[in-house]
């Protein structure tokens, strides 16, 4: 049974016009609102099948559906910017002086050096 399959998989379809940069540009923006703007699963699943339209590069689906989506995400108003992500908005408070150690750099007493052979290394 060694080299035969026992299912066929088919090939990826790839009839279909190319998609161009600037098609494939809008399918990455609305997966990326579409997790900003839409609840967690459905806004997740819904990037995941617009990145892997785009990644696919072929406009296989003659009902226009992944463009009204597209279309459909884009123009959802985006949810106001957090306060601390506004300019001229106050950093986060720091952390208290007790909570930051600092790293000290130690050196070994001794360094001993190892000898290098093989056919790589030349003798010192």
């Amino acid at each position: 049974m060694s080299g035969t399959s026992i299912v066929d998989v088919p090939a990826p379809r790839t009839e279909g016009p190319v998609l161009q940069a600037h098609e494939k540009a809008r399918c990455r923006a609305a997966a990326a609102q579409a997790r900003r703007v839409l609840p967690e699963p459905v806004g997740e699943l819904i990037a995941r099948e617009l990145d892997a339209y785009a990644d696919f590069a072929h406009r296989f689906d003659a009902s226009g559906l992944v463009p009204r989506v597209v279309l459909a995400v884009l123009g959802r108003p985006s949810p106001p910017p957090t306060p601390s992500a506004l300019p001229g908005s106050a950093p986060p408070p720091a952390a208290p002086a007790q909570a930051i150690r600092k790293r000290v750099a130690t050196r070994p007493e001794k360094v001993t050096r190892v000898p290098h052979t093989g056919p790589f290394f030349r003798d010192r």
